[in-house]
C-alpha cells in the first residue's frame, strides 16, 4: 500500500476505521486503478498484497519486475 500512497499522493482506504481497512482486506477488496501509472506496475502492486504471504514475490522479484518495466528489453526489431 506504500508504493500506491507513494505514487498518489492519497492515502488508500481513507476515511475508513481501522477495522473495516481490516475487514476489506480479509475479503480481499483492494483499491481500485487509480491510473497515472502502468498496468503492469499496478499489476506488480496487486502481487504484492495477495492474502498469502508465499505466493507475493520476493524482494529480488519486486526488483526484477520494477527494473523491465522501467527498462524494457531491447528490441532490434528483427523476428527469430
Amino acid at each position: 500500500m506504500l508504493c500506491l500512497e507513494v505514487l498518489t499522493g492519497d492515502v488508500p482506504f481513507s476515511g475508513k476505521s481501522d477495522d473495516e481497512v481490516r475487514r476489506q482486506l480479509d475479503q480481499e477488496k483492494y483499491p481500485d486503478h487509480p491510473g497515472g501509472f502502468s498496468k503492469e506496475l499496478w499489476d506488480l502492486m496487486r502481487r504484492c498484497w495477495h492474502k498469502d504471504p508465499e505466493r507475493r514475490p520476493s524482494m529480488t522479484g519486486v526488483k526484477a519486475a520494477i527494473r523491465d518495466i522501467m527498462m524494457p528489453p531491447f528490441s532490434t526489431g528483427i523476428v527469430v
